[in-house]
């Protein structure tokens, strides 16, 4: 596939979005069948994230990141308007200006928006960059690899094996959660390897003080502690800053319902401010706030069986906790949707995807979501995982913007990702992306 089959270049015109596609006529393109035969996500022996525990609803098969079996090729035309009918003057006319729009878009293979004039926060002040301007959001198309070594997963310096979540700290070093390696690497910028400081590859993976058993998010607190979820052993972990073993923080070791258990958790996200933090009990259905020295949590979202209703959840991923607004934005992986729930509420609103769980391709749409977070404007980012793009929404809107990625398509290229599952901005706005598929960890500069 050419760097530039799929290249979509918008435009925001008095807030709305005008979308200019150009494909090739002579490329085949893929797109995901939604009703084939399901398939695990994971490997044999590795836990669903759809399983029977979350089942109370159909929302279509799951797709295996190493299966291509369920894509199908369909084609599509590089323009569908007819220039035959127009005076020869007007169609040479037509021509030049197509011809300048094909220089403009080789030269500059970059996806741009504008925001909203009536922005409110379109700044952010950092002690190493100054002023970031934020009323233009503009990122390379064509992404560079950071971490990882495209399709090809193994357990060595250089290498990662379907990453799930990825942070930053304040310095700037890139941690990530290498699932299948049961380990948390860290990598510092232009560093050609990573460096494991949690977990060990190549182990058993028991519930121990050193050993990780698939763990899917890390965190990192102001000071420099590492918050790991060990999601097969149903826990949270704490290494602290110069520390060399793991302190259990929320979890038993064991799945559990009660307020001190958890089952599956994928997602972490931290409260600046004090010492709590949230953690997506995925099986349980809820988001769970634990403060640190305490092991019995409070359920502050969902709780209320699997489902779609505005008071449940169903199977939360990703959250991203806002202080301004002591909300959390949670993607809500099997309703197809991403949901703000304030802290002290009883239900949430919806802010991306479907309220009926539908799963779909369009800009309105997500197809099992996984991860969501936000810019200081309020524009919100989300990890569209089986529609292997990154997705933005604009502050209010509902209708998205792809920055990243092909839709339907799972591919290495750079232009391409393959279940994409978390997104991290480092201090500059450039935007990270746990390719998970092709065992990689993806950067796009922003411009």
């Amino acid at each position: 596939m050419s760097i530039y089959d799929g290249l979509i270049i918008h435009f925001f015109t008095s807030n709305k979005l005008t979308n200019i596609e150009m494909t090739n006529s002579d490329t085949d393109h893929k797109s995901v069948d939604n009703n084939d035969d399901d398939a695990d996500i994971f490997r044999e022996g590795h836990p669903d994230p759809i399983s029977t525990l979350c089942a109370s609803i159909s929302v279509g098969p799951l797709i295996s990141p190493n299966d291509n079996s369920q894509m199908k090729k369909t084609k599509s035309k590089w323009w569908n308007y007819s220039l035959s009918r127009m005076p020869k003057t007007m169609r040479a006319t037509a021509g030049l200006i197509l011809l300048a729009i094909a220089a403009i878009i080789i030269a500059v293979p970059t996806v741009c928006l504008t925001e909203p004039k009536n922005s409110n926060a379109t700044t952010t002040n950092d002690s190493t960059t100054g002023t970031i301007d934020l009323s233009s959001l503009r990122w390379s198309i064509k992404a560079t690899s950071t971490a990882g070594v495209s399709s090809q997963p193994d357990a060595d310096a250089r290498a990662l094996s379907f990453c799930i979540g990825i942070t930053f700290d304040a310095s700037s070093t890139l941690f990530i959660a290498d699932y299948e390696n049961n380990r948390i690497q860290k990598k510092i910028s232009n560093a050609p390897n990573s460096t494991t400081i949690v977990g060990k590859a190549n182990t058993n993976s028991t519930n121990t003080s050193t050993t990780l058993n698939l763990p899917t998010d890390v965190a990192v607190d102001s000071t420099g502690n590492i918050f790991v979820v060990d999601s097969a052993n149903h826990r949270v972990l704490l290494w602290t800053a110069n520390n060399s073993s793991l302190t259990i923080v929320a979890g038993t070791g064991s799945i559990g319902s009660e307020i001190n258990e958890l089952n599956t958790p994928w997602g972490i996200a931290l409260d600046g401010n004090a010492n709590k933090f949230y953690i997506a009990d995925q099986y349980n259905n809820r988001i769970m706030q634990y403060e640190l020295g305490s092991l019995s949590g409070t359920i502050v979202a969902g709780g209320n069986g699997a489902g779609k209703d505005t008071t449940q959840l169903f199977c939360p991923h990703g959250i991203y906790f806002d202080l301004a607004t002591k909300s959390l934005y949670i993607s809500n992986f099997a309703a197809n949707n991403v949901v703000r729930w304030v802290i002290g509420d009883h239900s949430w609103t919806l802010v991306a995807g479907s309220l009926t769980a539908e799963s779909g391709s369009t800009s309105t749409l997500l197809y099992y979501p996984s991860d969501v977070i936000l810019d200081v404007s309020g524009n919100i980012y989300v990890a569209d995982t089986y529609n292997h793009r990154v997705q933005l929404f604009l502050s209010g809107s509902k209708n998205a913007t792809t920055i990243a990625g092909t839709t339907g398509i799972s591919d290495s290229s750079p232009l391409a990702l393959s279940y994409p599952y978390s997104l991290a901005f480092d201090k500059q706005y450039n935007l990270y992306v746990a390719d998970s598929g092709n065992y990689r960890v993806q950067k796009l500069l922003r411009y």
